[in-house]
């Protein structure tokens, strides 16, 4: 239960319990739907997708590739973990139970990095999303479709922030490692992108993506240490942006960071 955010995802009310690319993963499965479905702390509105009883290695959805933006806007990642046949089998499940209007999906590269869209795009404010900028701006950029409930086809969009925007989402991107692109292939392949969003504006990451950081910075995040924030040293006032940055160089040598190393159990819908 090491990144449990790649087991299973929340979409509104209702869970998703991911089918594992890797059968060594087939237990956390099991863990996240006993959990879901027994533990009265954990209650929801039922299972959407019970990924723990799929056997078809072409139904792969993993949570690291959903990711929901807003109540009726969903983005997948297709991945080498995240099968076409199990985003468009997902998406009506969304489209039919979650309140879901749009889905936008991002085709990821296969390489090694590219685990999942959360190592590309984590979105930190309402309108500010960190990116890894060779694979969402410039030539290099991965195709992006978009589809709307009722639309049975899906439409490439130019790049992604066009799909963003289409679906009354319009964002800016925070570069991840700067405009150096060794630096972004650095500390993308150390989860640079890969930000916990604990509200609106106030964000967890790891202490060594420092390029990252800098730019975090640059756009008016200050930084401080989850330890200050702990002892009271370092305070955070509600309408505040801020940076929390821990020490978790050899967590994510693991290939995951903050947000694959948590799952939300309860939002606030006055944040948005």
């Amino acid at each position: 239960m090491y990144f449990t955010r790649d087991v299973a995802t929340g979409v509104g009310e209702h869970v998703m319990i991911g089918s594992m690319r890797y059968g060594i993963r087939w237990s956390e499965a099991l863990f996240m739907k006993a959990l879901f479905m027994y533990s009265p702390h954990l209650t929801n509105r039922g299972i959407l997708y019970d990924g723990s009883v799929e056997r078809r290695l072409v139904y792969t959805p993993e949570g690291g590739d959903v990711y929901p933006l807003r109540p009726d806007t969903v983005m997948f990642g297709f991945s080498e973990r995240s099968s076409p046949a199990a985003i468009d089998h997902f998406a009506e499940l969304v489209f039919a139970h979650a309140g879901v209007e749009n889905v936008i999906v991002v085709v990821m590269p296969r390489e090694n990095t590219a685990i999942h869209l959360d190592m590309m795009f984590t979105q930190v404010d309402r309108q500010l999303c960190i990116v890894y900028p060779p694979h969402v701006i410039g030539p290099e950029r991965l195709p992006v479709l978009l589809r709307r409930k009722g639309q049975a086809q899906l439409r490439e969009m130019p790049r992604v922030f066009a799909a963003l925007a289409e679906c009354g989402l319009p964002m800016e991107p925070i570069f991840c490692g700067g405009t150096k692109r060794a630096m972004q292939e650095r500390e993308q392949w150390a989860s640079g992108c890969n930000f916990l969003a604990l509200r609106p504006g106030a964000v967890a990451s790891c202490a060594r993506s420092e390029a990252t950081l800098r730019e975090m910075e640059r756009t008016g995040f200050p930084i401080g240490s989850g330890d200050a924030l702990l002892t009271g040293q370092h305070r955070i006032a509600d309408d505040e942006r801020a940076v929390i940055t821990f020490q978790g160089s050899e967590l994510v040598r693991g290939g995951g960071g903050p947000r694959c190393m948590t799952w939300p159990i309860e939002r606030d819908d006055a944040w948005g």
